[in-house]
């Protein structure tokens, strides 16, 4: 009997968006073994999980199913945030709820506007929803504006032309009538943040398009307002996630807090059971350990004013940041980064940014941004 093919799917398979984080059959190729690998291509905190999450995750019972409305953890995160239980919404990792907004909100034919260079999930959520998305890249005369499908490197000619003004993206949203509107505060790769006038001006600007507002690493940098601030407008939801501030990147936990309509159409768009027991378990713990988030800010911002002090030394321009990652100018991003990880180093190659002249570099421990610093100066 000849091999009967299967079916064609009504969609495409979805294109892989690169991110950071090693890749194990490349460290395995070149004998690396992960647990001896220096990741700083992930911005997490640099002390690693919270204690007290790990403590509890022997605790859980993996034989039971995991509440799938996460209700004593939902009821953490209102209390941490002052806000009502409906109006936040836990998910498996952050990049579950972009993709959940993306189905919930946009169609065929709606336009997804993304502020960028920025998280590719952004875009890749919309256009699999089916909406055409604007990227908007760079600022300035020599800024690219991107549309759907299309490929292009940002001009850069100095740290203000990473990213888009807020009057570039008003503009954009006059001209394009998105659906929905992606902002990253502080922005990944380049560590840009927004003023709450900025973030006031486009929900202003937005009509009744929905502006994500994506604060995963808000924690991390130095006395920036949030956009919560602002959410009794209902078109804003603002993203959060648990696995940067805890470093529980394995268990994938972020959550939404946004008006309670906008909330109940995002758990319409999720399946059953997406979070699971011992990420929750974690989740509550690390709550209550303000103590190692605020340990992990100290170290990042020694290790950040060491780092850039020494890479500056060295001719290896850094791009001022707000945060504890930073954009890092070194000519040829894959080769520095193909060289630095033959020496057991990783740094996130920003090509896919749009950036193929620099690497981004997030805090670690103190020794360990020693030892990136004497890689770096034996390649320069």
């Amino acid at each position: 009997m000849s091999p009967i093919a299967p079916p064609m799917p009504r969609q495409p398979a979805r294109t892989a968006v690169p991110h950071g984080g090693p890749d194990y059959a490349e460290l395995a190729a070149l004998g690396i073994r992960p647990e001896n690998l220096l990741d700083f291509s992930v911005n997490s905190n640099p002390l690693g999980p919270s204690p007290r999450a790990l403590r509890v995750l022997p605790l859980v019972d993996v034989a039971a199913y995991p509440d799938t409305e996460a209700i004593r953890l939902r009821a953490g995160l209102a209390a941490e945030h002052d806000v009502r239980p409906d109006e936040i919404l836990v998910g498996n990792g952050s990049v579950e709820l972009i993709w959940l907004l993306a189905q919930a909100y946009l169609r065929a034919g709606d336009c997804a506007l993304v502020v960028g260079p920025t998280f590719g999930e952004y875009a890749a959520a919309a256009r699999r929803a089916g909406a055409e998305v604007v990227e908007m890249l760079g600022h300035g005369p020599d800024a690219n504006l991107l549309g759907r499908g299309a490929d292009a490197t940002v001009p850069v000619h100095g740290a203000d032309d990473l990213y888009p003004s807020p009057s570039d993206v008003v503009d954009a949203i006059a001209a394009h009538r998105p659906r929905a509107i992606f902002v990253c505060h502080p922005n990944n790769p380049t560590g840009h943040v927004w003023t709450l006038d900025a973030i006031a001006a486009l929900l202003a600007a937005c009509g009744e398009a929905l502006l994500i507002v994506d604060e995963a690493y808000i924690d991390f940098a130095d006395g920036v307002a949030s956009a919560l601030d602002l959410r009794a407008d209902g078109r804003l939801v603002v993203l959060r996630s648990l696995t940067k501030n805890f470093a529980l990147a394995g268990l994938r936990l972020g959550y939404a807090v946004a008006h309670p309509s906008v909330i109940e159409a995002i758990d319409g768009a999720r399946p059953p059971w997406t979070v699971n027991a011992l990420a929750q378990a974690a989740g509550l713990a690390a709550l209550g350990d303000r103590e190692h988030l605020t340990a992990g800010v100290q170290v990042a911002r020694k290790a950040r004013a060491l780092l850039v002090d020494g890479l500056t030394r060295m001719g290896l321009p850094c791009v001022p940041t707000r945060t504890h990652y930073w954009l890092v100018r070194v000519g040829d991003a894959a080769t520095t980064r193909r060289e630095l990880l033959r020496r057991g180093i990783l740094v996130r190659d920003c090509t896919s940014f749009g950036l193929p002249e620099y690497v981004r570099i997030a805090a670690r421990p103190l020794d360990e941004c020693q030892r990136l610093l004497d890689m770096m100066g034996g390649l320069v």
